[in-house]
């Protein structure tokens, strides 16, 4: 018996067209906006209990390439991942340089005590650098990463900006393999200010 289905004309074509839209943007800086942030915990591993937040970036709707496309970035609430033989005194984490692209001050980050709520991060224009990773146990495909950020460039002519001296560096994850990412937990305390401190530091 053969197998019959509801469909429509342009069926084909349009599953062709939403299967593009997640093909890997090209790498490089995008600029775009905090979408949403969500503080929340590790829930296993070294870094168990500690906090992040969870941002889902966008890439801005005037970008020449990628307009639309959202990432997610986790920026740990502490400022160093856990000392080890390469990186004695911990290698930095995404924490000083996220804050810095928002304009807050070097004596604020350093204090740990950030001057605005989790809920006031949606809408902040934000730059993003965008790699592309080769498949692996997760991913059939090559795949988008965040690696780190710096302060929009909004209104430099082109969308995709290759990567220049002077930006500001940290890790959203160790420079090591690492079985404590890509947890999802239930949010914590929407102040920065305090999970900043629960988190300091190794």
């Amino acid at each position: 018996m053969p197998i019959t289905a509801e469909s429509r004309a342009g069926a084909t074509q349009a599953a062709e067209k939403a299967d593009s839209q997640f093909k890997p943007v090209p790498r490089g800086w995008y600029d775009g906006t905090i979408v949403e942030a969500k503080v929340q915990q590790y829930k296993s591993g070294k870094y168990a209990g500690k906090n992040y937040i969870n941002t889902r970036l966008k890439v801005l709707k005037s970008a020449e390439t990628g307009a639309g496309r959202e990432f997610f970035f986790k920026v740990p609430l502490f400022s160093n991942w856990a000392p080890s033989q390469k990186y004695p005194d911990g290698y930095p984490t995404a924490y000083a340089s996220f804050f810095q692209a928002l304009g807050v001050s070097d004596s604020d980050i350093d204090a740990g005590s950030i001057p605005f709520e989790v809920s006031d991060l949606g809408g902040k224009p934000i730059g993003f650098f965008v790699t592309v990773e080769d498949a692996d146990d997760y991913h059939d495909e090559e795949w988008n990463d965040v690696s780190r950020v710096r302060k929009s460039t909004a209104g430099t002519p082109g969308a995709v900006r290759e990567a220049a001296g002077g930006d500001v560096w940290g890790t959203a994850s160790e420079p090591t393999p690492s079985a404590t990412e890509d947890v999802w937990a239930t949010p914590a305390s929407n102040a920065l200010a305090a999970a900043a401190s629960e988190g300091e530091g190794f």
